[in-house]
């Protein structure tokens, strides 16, 4: 009923499994992070476990639950070492919640996980992930506990702490007579509908009394008679512990939905249950009973959250102060400016809260808006910028890392904190401490020995005379997954009503002990001790890793300035000249220049150090580094930075320009073929000792690279003096992003080449400045605008092309050709120069052509000739292949065919014209194909592979018939089938024989053999399609010994893979009703009798395990008659019937092949409510069985075979076949969250809550 009821929100505090985004580096490599100042930890939310862990904290915040469960004797519950012993009865759930327990109360940790408990639940696969309610995992749980307890002293723990008796009575009227039933209660169920309150809820309970008359009156045995009674109900025993959940949750049976009751409803803190108990049974402190836990589910009936508001009876943590709110103002007034507070301190306060490691920055973001009520783009951006700029403008305070994201404090920052109240400050030798920079501890929980001493009590909260505390000193915590927040005790009114609102209460006596002297067992202690060294190591590990920098030194000797690429190139070109140098981004500038000098003993002269950086044109120099105290992450040094040794001044004796406006930017050079006739020394002098590169006239290319603070004046002067053209004629046209500019000499001595807005790797063409020379280059200039001194030319395109030709690529190791060309060239220009530089005769030009290829890498049609670059769709850097064969013209289409029974791979080409018939076009494709003449036609062939429908239709043209350029045909042998003739494919299953590891997939795919095709019209019946079955070769002599009959032959759909699906029934029924096509394939089996399966029959594959082993015996039929219903009892029964084992002996479970899991059926029992409510109908076609015909069923005689598992090896290889393959899909499939409106959540799958326990009678 409760459906998607638990599902987790997706905001930060929702503790789920949702997240926005990839979380940083150093977050992932996070140590766990140590408690926080309320030095009570957390549990970690494992997908949508926030219902267990609600609970859990309930039970460890119980004095009486931990006492109990920390007494238990190792003697009495054995050692987890020996749980996978054979013969071992080792009690795994009561051992595993005694170390969370203690985990919880002793490990220094923000948050533990449940993972070692929940697999003691038998939850060893996806259960963590589904939703459940927190009512009902409180009564499974108890009751896993009581049969983990059986035969050890702590037998009747639950009973003794949560079970009460409720009594029942009818008293008659005429006679007195009472007559009682008693009942025992775990917890006291309240209805909120209709109610005010608990106190109101319980009055209608356990106060008020039903009068049976006229057609409600009661048979009395005393008076033998219906007569007028009175019926009523009264506690006779309560609890220790008081339990009470609330019906929030119900059913309109108007709108046929569910929905949550968000009404008020009251609950006191100090509850007197006399009202409410039999007279004179249980005195006045005995029923006083005092609240301290509520559960709180927030949201509605098809998604929420948990958390439970838990009051800290026996002070285990440190209550802090909190700060009120601050009063709202409106939006851009002064005064609330004025009133809004520092965040300098808060963030202090915040990250002196998270200790030495600090936070990421999103985190800390998050904690100030919780913190000033405000997200710092509404509260602060106005007046101190990003937040990034604030952290580096208080460096003295802040310690802001920009590669990991990552915000600590700074060294030396004094720590301050929220006030806590009395001896907030406890040591402990055996608990959990955290260390600060001072070295001091702060204990985070005390030891064994006093973990569950007197509690802690502040001035304000001592004890009262009778050893009772006073109500209003109690101290709350919110624990909300791995958060615990302080809480005021007047903030549970707000759990009232409305969306989040109380979902369970849990009262204690008001007088009950207040100091416990429980032990924790030592070998909980001596584990949580050493998991507490292990996380100290951890955090100082981290904190030297977070603060670590690995800077790249860069010698001057080793270097020399290269003129032609602007930058400094290193002397040697074998090795990397850079030295690495590890140290602490804490240190100051002067420490690491002692540093670098204590390395660079050899050195000589002045030592300065300069930040520099790789460029595509070599390495450039930066600003220089200044001694003095400031730390190297505030000097602006990150990990992986690159820093020059020099003298300050040259390299080489080269006086080296540095700075960013100096910064140099390489550009590809291109000269076009008018201008290269004067000689351009241009290719002489490449830089880098590049190789010139081809464009579309044979223009040279190279590569020269330019600081940006040159002139334009400057650059045309360079370039003329390099390529030998006038710098008076000399044109230049800059290539960016597909568009190309023209550089004009208006502003050529104000513009510089950094204010064009220049990349690395950008384009500048160079031709004279005439039209006819232009337009020999490939561009189409046009008039200069008057927006600037730029004006649009013709883009230009880099085309790669491959050659496809078998003895082109063995004549020589490079056949790919690069040229640059304007998007207007025409396809049959590319395919001449293509031909010219590959060195093959241009006469037989018409017998190559130009083909794209899709992302499979297979090659599409070819580009007709007459087409233009920009029409064909091509991108910069396309690659294109030469191959043999002629372009189709604008009437032609370029075709492929495979034939029938050849190699799936051989793919012939052909080209036809549009007009050209069918019957024309077969003719063609069997002379290309070089078959002999006869009975053949032509199939379609869709984008997967896949054979579709014949072309029946001999004398339409090719465009007719919807046949387009690029498709692929099959030329399939025989006459094309006639319409609606079906063509079925037969295989026939042969029974299985032998011990099977279990029935799967290609165990039934090896027993398959094709025994041939059956044409059969779509209008005949099913026993005329199983007449032609018999009639087969491969099956006619067996049908003809044994006269079979056609209602002999089972007939069943194959479906994807070759797997048996779908039974046909009703023999005369027409085939093109049954779903059957003209592609469809069948599995026949030959019975020994005639089968007649009706509707409600369903064949069933019975698998019977063999006792101690992991397999099973061959598979047994049985056809399961669900005229009555499918229900478990009427499957269980069929199934002793047929194999003659006792009904109450059987255990049987369903298995999915797709994913190698065994259901297990169980009878389930619809649970109602008060009165009397007619139960939904089983049925085992439904969810989660789906029982279908083929479906097999695993079964266990639990006479012989006790063993709760029903996979088998193979189970376990697939399923971590498909685990890897779910890995590899995610990884190659995720994709980041879009900004669109969000999509509704779809509702998980209700799954049913158990936990599994062996057997220790």
């Amino acid at each position: 009923m409760f459906g998607d009821l638990f599902v987790e929100d997706a905001g930060p505090d929702s503790g789920g499994n949702s997240s926005s985004g990839r979380r940083p580096e150093a977050a992932r490599n996070l140590p766990p992070a140590p408690r926080e100042l309320t030095c009570l930890c957390g549990i970690q939310n494992l997908g949508a476990t926030c219902y267990l862990n609600s609970l859990l904290q309930t039970l460890f915040h119980t004095p009486e639950m931990r006492e109990a469960i920390f007494s238990l004797k190792p003697e009495e519950l054995g050692d987890l070492a020996d749980k996978d012993k054979p013969g071992a009865k080792v009690r795994v759930i009561p051992l595993q919640l005694q170390r969370l327990f203690a985990q919880l109360l002793l490990l220094d940790q923000q948050a533990v996980s449940t993972a070692a408990l929940t697999d003691s639940f038998g939850w060893t696969h996806t259960e963590e992930g589904h939703q459940h309610d927190v009512q009902e995992l409180s009564r499974i749980l108890f009751g896993a506990l009581e049969c983990s307890l059986v035969g050890t002293m702590g037998h009747d723990l639950i009973s003794r702490l949560y079970h009460g008796t409720v009594v029942n009575q009818i008293t008659c009227r005429d006679c007195g007579r009472r007559n009682e039933r008693e009942e025992t209660f775990q917890d006291l169920t309240m209805a909120v509908h209709g109610n005010r309150g608990l106190e109101e809820a319980l009055s209608s309970y356990y106060c008020e009394s039903e009068e049976m008359e006229g057609d409600n009156r009661y048979c009395c045995d005393e008076c033998a008679r219906l007569v007028c009674a009175t019926k009523s109900a009264k506690l006779r025993t309560l609890p220790t512990i008081l339990t009470f959940s609330l019906l929030r949750f119900s059913f309109d049976f108007v709108k046929c939905e569910r929905y949550k009751e968000t009404g008020r409803f009251t609950f006191p803190r100090l509850l007197d249950m006399r009202p409410y108990c039999e007279m004179g049974l249980l005195g006045r402190e005995d029923c006083m009973y005092e609240l301290f836990s509520v559960i709180v589910h927030k949201g509605g009936c098809h998604g929420g959250h948990y958390h439970a508001l838990i009051c800290d009876v026996s002070h285990l943590g440190v209550w802090t102060g909190l700060i009120d709110e601050e009063p709202k103002v409106e939006n851009g007034s002064a005064h609330g400016q004025d009133e809004c507070p520092d965040p300098v301190e808060a963030c202090r306060s915040i990250l002196n809260e998270a200790g030495n490691c600090g936070l990421s920055l999103d985190v800390l973001c998050r904690r100030l808006q919780e913190k000033t009520g405000t997200s710092w783009n509404k509260g602060h951006r106005a007046r101190y910028g990003p937040v990034t700029k604030f952290l580096k403008s208080h460096a003295n305070i802040f310690d802001y890392n920009a590669a990991k994201n990552w915000v600590s404090l700074s060294t030396g920052v004094a720590s301050t904190s929220f006030p806590v109240s009395g001896d907030a400050e406890r040591s402990t030798s055996n608990g959990c401490a955290a260390v600060n920079e001072e070295g001091n501890e702060r204990a985070c929980a005390k030891s064994a020995d006093s973990a569950l001493e007197a509690p802690h009590v502040t001035s304000k909260g001592d004890a009262d005379a009778d050893g009772s505390f006073n109500m209003e000193e109690r101290q709350w915590f919110d624990f909300d997954d791995s958060r615990v927040q302080p809480v005021r005790e007047q903030e549970l009114a707000q759990q009232f009503e409305g969306r989040e609102s109380a979902y369970m209460l849990f009262y204690r006596p008001r007088r009950a002990k207040k100091k416990w002297s429980s032990e924790i067992p030592q070998w909980l202690v001596d584990e949580v001790t050493i998991l507490n060294t292990e996380l100290i190591a951890l955090r100082k590990q981290h904190e030297q890793q977070l603060h670590t920098l690995t800077l790249h030194l860069h010698l001057s000797p080793l270097y020399a300035w290269d003129a032609e690429a602007g930058a400094l190139r290193p002397a040697s070109p074998h090795g990397d000249p850079a030295l690495p140098l590890c140290t602490d981004a804490r240190v100051g500038v002067t420490q690491l220049r002692s540093e670098i000098e204590q390395l660079l003993e050899s050195w000589e002269g002045p030592l300065a150090m300069s930040l520099a950086k790789l460029l595509p044109a070599g390495l450039h120099i930066y600003e220089p580094l200044q001694d003095g105290d400031r730390s190297l992450s505030e000097a602006g040094l990150k990990d992986g930075c690159n820093l020059f040794i020099w003298d300050g001044n040259q390299v080489g004796g080269v006086p080296i320009a540095t700075g960013k406006e100096n910064e140099p930017v390489l550009l590809d050079l291109v000269v076009s073929g008018a201008a290269e006739a004067d000689g351009p020394r241009g290719p002489s002098s490449c830089a880098g000792g590049s190789q010139p590169r081809v464009g579309l006239d044979s223009s040279p290319s190279w590569q020269r690279g330019f600081p940006k603070a040159l002139l334009l004046g400057g650059l045309r002067s360079a370039l003329a003096a390099e390529t030998g053209i006038p710098a008076q004629t000399l044109g230049l046209a800059l290539s960016q992003g597909g568009r190309s500019v023209w550089l004009e000499r208006e502003r050529e001595d104000s513009v510089t080449v950094g204010s064009l807005g220049v990349v690395d790797g950008d384009q500048l063409m160079l031709f004279r400045e005439c039209t006819q020379d232009a337009c020999q280059s490939g561009l189409k200039l046009e008039n200069p605008s008057d927006k600037g001194q730029q004006s649009s030319v013709t883009p230009s395109l880099r085309l790669n092309i491959k050659s496809g030709l078998l003895d082109e690529c063995r004549a020589q190791k490079s056949s790919t050709v690069e040229l640059t060309c304007p998007v207007d060239t025409v396809v049959s220009t590319i395919k001449s120069l293509v031909l010219e530089k590959m060195h093959l005769e241009a006469e037989a030009a018409d017998g190559y052509c130009l083909r794209m290829a899709d992302s499979t890498g297979r090659l599409l049609s070819p580009m007709r000739e007459d087409a233009m670059l920009c029409d064909a769709g091509l991108q910069q850097d396309a690659l294109l292949t030469l191959c043999s064969g002629r372009a189709p013209t604008s009437g032609e289409l370029f075709l492929s065919f495979t034939v029938s029974g050849g190699p799936d791979s051989l793919e012939l080409d052909f080209v036809v014209p549009q007009t050209s018939t069918i019957r024309e076009c077969l003719k063609l494709v069997l002379n290309k194909a070089n078959v002999s003449a006869g009975d053949w036609h032509l199939r379609r062939v869709n984008w997967c592979g896949d054979v579709g429908e014949p072309l029946y239709n001999q004398d339409a043209t090719l465009q007719e018939q919807g046949v387009q350029g690029g498709d692929v045909l099959q030329l399939t042998e025989g006459p094309p089938p006639t319409k609606g003739l079906l063509t079925l494919s037969v295989w026939l299953l042969k029974p299985a024989t032998g011990f099977l590891a279990v029935e799967r997939g290609k165990d039934g795919t090896k027993r398959l053999s094709h025994i041939g095709e059956v044409h059969i019209s779509g209008i005949a019946f099913l026993d005329d399609l199983r007449a032609k079955v018999l009639s087969l070769g491969a099956v006619q002599p067996e049908a003809a010994a044994l006269t079979l009959s056609p209602r002999c032959v089972r007939v069943r759909l194959l479906e994807e893979g070759l797997k048996p699906g779908k039974i046909l029934r009703n023999g005369q029924q027409q085939l093109r009703n049954l779903g059957l096509r003209g592609t469809s394939q069948l599995c026949v089996q030959i019975l020994p009798q005639e089968e007649v399966l009706g509707p409600f029959d369903l064949l069933l594959q019975l698998q019977l395990r063999v006792p101690g082993e992991r397999r099973y015996r061959p598979p047994r039929e049985m056809i399961l008659d669900t005229t009555q219903g499918c229900t478990v009892t009427s499957l269980r029964n069929a199934v002793a019937q047929t194999l003659q084992i006792p009904a109450q002996q059987l255990e049987l479970a369903k298995r999915f092949p797709d994913t190698s899991k065994w259901v297990c059926i169980w009878e389930t029992t619809s649970k109602g409510g008060k009165g009397k409510r007619r139960q939904n109908r089983e049925n085992l076609r439904q969810s989660p069985f789906f029982l279908h015909d083929g479906d097999t069923i695993g079964v266990k005689d639990l006479s012989v075979d006790s063993s709760p598992d029903f996979s088998t090896a193979e189970d376990d290889e697939q399923n971590l076949r498909l685990q890897t393959e779910k890995k590899q899909k995610d990884g190659k499939s995720q994709k980041p969250a879009g900004d669109g409106a969000a999509t509704a959540r779809p509702r998980r799958a209700e799954v049913a809550l158990s936990i599994s326990v062996a057997d220790y009678r």
